[in-house]
Parts: C-alpha cells; structure tokens; sequence
C-alpha cells in the first residue's frame, strides 16, 4: 500500500506529494483512502505531528533551554493524537473535564499538564485536585479561594498556580488586570491559601500571529507584569508563559521564530528578567496542517460556478480560522485557474466554504476533492449536524489505522 515519495512537496508539506500521477498522503495513495473510507473522511498523519513537535522544540531549546511547551488540545483532542504528543515527551494544555479525562485514559503524566480556563466548574476544579494536574491557571482572582477549599477536602498539598494577564488588545477581556488594588486583592487571597503557590503569570495575544510586533507587545506585557509583581508584593515570578497563537508549522520557518525568541531573551536580559522557565502552548502549530478532509463534489453549478461538496461547516466551521487548500484529486495535474466558490451539504446558503477558489476548470460533479489544513479546530468546533460522522484516519508511518468508523453508534468525542 506503501509508495515512494516525491521531493516535490505542494504548498510547502513535505508529506503531500504526487507520486506515480497520484495524489498521496505521507506515501499512501489519496484514491485509495477513499475507495475504503468513503468520503467525507478525515486522514491525521502522525509523522507531520512528530515533526512539527519537533520544530517547535528544536526553536525554543535553541534560545531557552530551561523552556517547557504544552500542547493546546482544544484544537484537537482525539485520544490518538494527545497520544502521539504524550510520546513526544511533550506536555499538555486543557480547558475542561473531558480533556482532563482523555488525559486520564491515556496515562498521560498530569506533572505536564497545565489546566485552567475562564470556566472552572467545582468538576473539573475537583478533578485537577484529585489528580494533582501540576499547573492550574487563574483568569479570576474569585476562583483562588475555591481552590483552597477543594485541597483541603482531599489532603494537604501544594497547588502551583499561574495567573493569566489580560491582553491588551482592544477586544481582550480574559484575564486579570494587574492594577494596584488587584495586586492587594492577590496577596491578600493567597495570605488565606496555604496550599497555593503563585508560580508565574500567562498572557496570550491571539490566534495565528505572524507579525513580529504583536509577538513583542505580548512579551512586553509579561515582563511589565512580572516586575510590577516584585515591586508591589515582593514575590518572584519564576515562570513566564507566552502561550499560543502560533500559525501552521509551515507558514512559520525556524529562522523566524527563532528570530522572534532572540528579541524575547533581549528584552529578558535587559530587565534583568533571564533566569525565567519560558512555557508556550502551541496547539494549531502542531496539528493544523496535519489533517485533510476527503470529500466528493455531489453537484457542479457551471452558471454560478459552484461545486457543493458533501462536506461543510457542520465539520469545517468558520471559526476555526484556517488557511483552507483545495485540491482536484481527480484531476491533479490540471492547472487551477478557474474562480470557483466551494458549498457544503447544509441546506443553507450561509454554509459557503470560500469564495472564488482558483480550481481545476474541468471540475464535475463525482469529481473526489481534498482539503488540506484542517487538522486543528474543524472536529473540535464542528456542529455535528444530522448527518453521519465521517470516518477519521491516523497514517501512523505506511500503517492506516481507523481512528473513528462513520458507522459507529457513538460520536467521535465521547470517550
């Protein structure tokens, strides 16, 4: 079932080729895939995760050695891609039970995992306890004393905890503003939380941040916040988490973000700041453009040069904010010159995947498609609809493991 691979990546990955006039995954032919799992259909390739994990350690341990980064499971949380990161040695990111419970099931070690949201239901908060998640983050000042009470009821420990800092953005609202009278309230709480130990602060800028200077105003804020913490309470802030908002692995090369942390350290050092841990919490990084979509074109419209797939944004929503290719697995080598919008299956006319795609000008109705860059947000965003679930792939090197069956009774994320 195993092909060689062509040199010659598309779009910059070098696990989607054309070998042999043949559309294939990480070697295995896309035509293939289908003829066995129908469409629509997920595939995750578990080499692009392994590799990109890599990337992004190699960056961060080349300029902070002491740095420690925790992938975000939101943006994909099926058991068998937290496993690959789990086997990467690399730590964990949560926002709620159902994560913290997949952790669980897959012996995930919780001395690498940070929890914590704006949410924090008596749950999940019981939960972290129970299994002494080793990081908790705190968006509101109220929810520390609720901590306190928890530990107590399950034995005496101490609870590391992060506080996240509002952003600065104009929409920011998550977090907390360090201003003179919280920065009281703080200590004062934590004067009553004996089992609680302030560790270091949070602050995260956005989603797919390209620009170098959005990156700085975030590093800035950290280390403004880490000094008014010293000055005003006295305490040492030994952890410093920059966390997310990273773009796919392969729009961002390694000389820039390394680039990117180099100006960090600067600023660091600077302010006399260097002997800080660095965390960061990629999520879309690691796994955005490790997902493909399979689906077929159920109808082509030539008069308003529309093709409607049997996939839409019940399983590619807007919100997960990707960079969405498209490719003619059935016509691979013609060239897309032809402006055409993509539709999905729910009848509705807001259910338009993008707008005036350069395509394949012979494009018909039968004709098999692949969409790539759909690996982080698309299942976890996704509306289900009452449609079936598609079936869900893991290309684990040339073996083909079916992560997800769309005949299964259950849904995919109930574990």
């Amino acid at each position: 079932m195993s092909k060689k691979i062509n040199k010659n990546a598309l779009y910059g990955n070098k696990f989607l080729n054309i070998d042999e006039s043949e559309l294939v995954l990480d070697g295995i032919n896309v035509k293939n895939l289908i003829e066995k799992y129908n469409t629509p259909s997920f595939v995750f390739l578990q080499k692009k995760i392994e590799d990109n994990i890599k990337k992004i350690n190699d960056c961060f341990s080349s300029v902070f050695p002491n740095s420690q980064g925790f992938y975000s499971t939101k943006a994909n949380y099926l058991p068998e891609i937290i496993s690959v990161v789990k086997n990467q040695n690399f730590g964990s990111e949560i926002v709620g039970l159902p994560e913290l419970k997949i952790l669980k099931k897959i012996e995930f070690s919780f001395e690498k995992v940070i929890a914590g949201g704006p949410y924090l239901p008596n749950d999940f908060l019981t939960e972290i306890i129970k299994n002494q998640v080793k990081y908790l983050v705190i968006y509101d000042l109220d929810d520390i004393i609720r901590v306190q009470e928890i530990i107590q009821k399950f034995g005496e420990y101490k609870q590391d905890i992060l506080i996240r800092i509002q952003s600065q953005k104009y929409t920011g609202r998550l977090g907390v503003v360090l201003n003179e009278l919280n920065l009281k309230k703080l200590k004062k709480i934590f004067d009553m939380c004996p089992n609680l130990q302030y560790r270091g602060i949070l602050a995260h800028r956005g989603t797919q941040l390209n620009s170098i200077d959005d990156y700085m105003d975030n590093f800035q804020l950290i280390i403004e916040n880490a000094i008014k913490i010293k000055k005003s309470i006295g305490w040492d802030t030994s952890i410093l988490n920059i966390g997310g908002g990273f773009p796919n692995a392969d729009s961002f090369k390694k000389k820039q973000l390394i680039t990117i942390l180099e100006k960090f350290k600067e600023k660091l050092i600077e302010n006399n700041l260097d002997s800080y841990s660095i965390f960061y919490e990629p999520g879309r990084f690691i796994v955005g453009d490790t997902g493909f979509a399979l689906a077929s074109v159920i109808k082509y419209d030539p008069t308003h040069k529309t093709a409607f797939l049997d996939i839409g944004n019940n399983y590619i929503p807007k919100f997960m904010k990707s960079s969405l290719r498209f490719y003619n697995i059935s016509k691979i080598f013609e060239a897309p010159n032809k402006p055409i919008d993509f539709m999905g299956n729910i009848p509705s006319d807001q259910d338009i995947l993008v707008k005036n795609y350069n395509f394949t000008p012979s494009i018909q109705t039968g004709d098999y498609i692949l969409i790539a860059n759909v690996g982080a947000y698309a299942l976890s965003w996704s509306i289900r609809f009452p449609y079936p679930n598609p079936s869900i792939i893991l290309i684990e090197s040339d073996q083909i493991k079916e992560i997800h069956s769309r005949n299964s009774p259950n849904d995919f994320s109930i574990h």
